[in-house]
């Protein structure tokens, strides 16, 4: 027993007198403030003291690289910045806005080898070498070299990668409130499954999970919850000292591993809402305040001139995407809230304060964080403000007279209307309020455009342009047949993603003769195909090639195994382009459905009124948007009618389909064109 004792006296002296010797080196050296760690890291070129949380009980808090000497590289193996994150946070925006100034180089698309344990800083290295040695970068000293990862604020290994290389690199990290994350990051990742399985016939169900599950405990291609907790994976760039609770918190985050990893970059951080600020004095300095933080010598192209990236603007709408504002999602909005909340006082009180943090201007910076403790679908835009826009939605299946009736407004009222879309013709993308920078944009006709001198009515309704969804032509039964919450959601989608739908407070519903509207979206398709040079599928522009498309779509169609059909199969074979007649019923079903369901008053326009019934429709149309009449209204000119391309055996067969299908508000409203 007593050899035993003497044993463990030894044990402990020793270890007493190991503990000595490293803190005689300085590798641990214990300040006054119990939660301050000095840390010095021979491997960078000149020894940088970082007073940083840690713990100093676990060495896993720590950079597992930190043994390693390398110095700076020459100028033309360095890399200057890298743009780390978070994901859906406008990163492939930058990463796009970035690739076109002269002074830059970057990656192509995500750079992420740089989280490889073994040769991430190898690899970018190699790539430096590469593209530095290529004949088409430029070799001037001006150049800066980046990439792009999004997934670096999440996982340390990618720092701790770039400090073997580099001790200056300036760091860009993007963010916005949780709740659009977690909505855009799950809807681009339905996006990307039904891509990247475009082939199959069925995409397994099993494949997307439920949003309910990815709860925090559960990840799906880094889409949850957890997703959103800034505060956790910043917390790890040592940008300030961490108390005991700050580590807890930043712990309690368990889905993806934590460790703090000190470093001696400068960290840019912006909002989404920055990206495209329609403030131009914000948003002129904000390019300047990035500018200098890359250390470019010119300036940054407009960013508000610039589409952006990776939005949801094609006309597919899947149904396992998610409308985050349906009353099922409540329990995951309260937790992002929860979370965010947290997030934003953390960021603005703690992190932001940091020598080694800087953003652009910071009150509007610390304002939009703080709407982060707010439930957007309650309080959707980021001011609770009584001079936000009342948007009147101009709903049309596409090819029914949207451009008439929005000119029509322009020209009488002398107010400006809005558009879900950037429009091809004026290419205007400001929004129309500060508060909805994700849309919709000031839209107008060429006759009334002038010079961008926007403005809206105070009083009146925003007459606002969209075809909401469920109407792509080329597309199989699975991508444009649609729940009435799916279509109602997609109302909102915007060419830069999403507002909610709770904003549309009227809605101008305008439907057209359904065998001229299938006959306009042959003659839309046709000059498509036109501009795009295809000349193995120009069509005449007659009966006969809009009967050639026919065949084509109809061969491609898959009504024979799809159970929506299941009371029109009969008449599928009959009728040329069925599939779109099937469409234009479905779209005028839900539109009707959408505007009951939102209790919004809703005017019916119908096209061939603007011949018959003139002054009435224009003056019934302006008295509903609670517009004045100003000025004399635009000439109509009637666009043709294309019964003639049908035979009466098809319009029998048209007119059963569409009344088997129709509602009965739809049937009331188009019942006519049939008699």
């Amino acid at each position: 027993m007593k050899s035993i004792k003497i044993i463990l006296v030894f044990i402990v002296l020793s270890t007493i007198a190991l503990l000595q010797a490293i803190i005689s080196v300085g590798i641990w050296i214990n300040k006054e403030d119990n939660n301050l760690i000095e840390l010095t890291y021979p491997y960078l070129d000149e020894s940088y003291n970082l007073q940083r949380g840690g713990q100093r009980s676990d060495r896993s808090l720590l950079p597992t690289n930190a043994t390693l000497n390398n110095k700076e590289n020459n100028n033309n193996n360095r890399l200057d910045f890298a743009v780390i994150g978070f994901p859906r946070c406008g990163t492939t925006f930058l990463l796009e806005q970035l690739q076109e100034h002269k002074e830059v180089t970057m990656s192509k698309g995500d750079y992420c080898q740089v989280h490889n344990v073994t040769s991430g800083a190898e690899r970018v290295l190699s790539w430096l070498t590469d593209i530095s040695n290529s004949s088409d970068t430029s070799t001037s000293g001006n150049t800066k070299y980046g990439i792009k990862c999004s997934t670096m604020v999440r996982d340390m290994s990618g720092i701790e990668n770039l400090m073997k290389i580099s001790n200056h690199t300036r760091l860009v990290v993007g963010i916005r409130h949780p709740v659009k994350l977690f909505e855009s990051f799950y809807n681009y990742r339905v996006l990307g499954t039904y891509n990247d399985n475009a082939n199959d016939d069925v995409l397994e169900s099993h494949i997307i999970p439920n949003p309910r599950e990815l709860n925090g405990t559960k990840h799906w291609k880094g889409v949850s919850t957890a997703s959103a907790r800034f505060d956790a994976f910043l917390k790890q760039l040592a940008k300030v000292s961490l108390d005991e609770n700050e580590r807890k918190t930043m712990f309690d985050e368990a889905l993806w591993p934590k460790r703090i990893s000190p470093n001696p970059y400068k960290v840019f951080m912006y909002t989404t809402e920055q990206l495209q600020d329609k403030n131009k004095t914000r948003q002129m300095q904000f390019q300047i305040d990035l500018q200098q933080h890359l250390g470019l010598t010119s300036p940054l192209s407009n960013f508000s001139k610039a589409s952006k990236a990776n939005a949801a603007h094609n006309s597919q709408w899947y149904k396992e995407q998610i409308d985050i504002c349906e009353p099922q999602y409540a329990q995951i909005r309260k937790k992002l809230v929860r979370q965010g909340r947290i997030s934003s006082e953390w960021i603005i009180n703690r992190f932001i304060e940091s020598d080694d943090v800087a953003v652009s201007n910071k009150d509007y910076f610390t304002s939009t964080l703080r709407t982060w403790g707010n439930d957007p679908c309650q309080f959707p835009t980021n001011k609770e403000d009584d001079s936000a826009p009342r948007i009147a939605w101009l709903m049309s299946f596409p090819n029914s007279g949207t451009s008439y009736t929005k000119h029509l407004v322009d020209v009488v009222s002398g107010y400006n209307t809005a558009s879900n879309y950037i429009e091809t013709v004026m290419r205007s993308n400001d929004f129309i309020w500060e508060g909805l920078s994700d849309g919709p944009f000031y839209s107008a006709s060429p006759s009334t455009y002038n010079d961008k001198n926007w403005t809206l009515s105070p009083t009146g309704f925003v007459l606002t342009k969209t075809h909401c969804g469920s109407y792509c032509l080329w597309c199989k039964s699975e991508h444009y047949i649609s729940s009435a919450a799916q279509f109602s959601r997609s109302c909102g989608r915007t060419d830069r993603g999403y507002y909610s739908k709770t904003l549309a407070k009227r809605a101008v519903h305008v439907i057209r003769d359904p065998f001229s509207n299938i006959v306009a979206r042959f003659h839309l398709d046709y000059q498509a195909k036109l501009r795009q040079q295809n000349e193995t599928n120009i069509y005449t522009r007659d009966d006969k090639g809009f009967r050639k498309m026919c065949s084509e779509l109809d061969s491609s169609e898959d009504s024979e195994a799809s159970p929506f059909y299941r009371d029109v199969r009969h008449l599928v074979k009959v009728i040329p382009c069925s599939s779109d007649f099937f469409r234009y019923v479905q779209w005028h079903n839900l539109a009707h459905i959408t505007t009951l369901n939102l209790d919004i008053p809703t005017l019916i326009i119908h096209y061939e009124n603007y011949t018959h019934n003139f002054n009435q429709t224009v003056d019934k149309l302006h008295n509903f948007l609670q517009l004045d009449m100003k000025n004399p209204p635009p000439l109509f000119v009637m666009g043709k009618t294309y019964r003639e391309y049908f035979t009466r055996e098809e319009r029998t067969a048209v007119k059963e389909m569409v009344e088997k299908l129709s509602t009965k508000k739809t049937w009331e409203n188009v019942r006519h064109y049939f008699q």
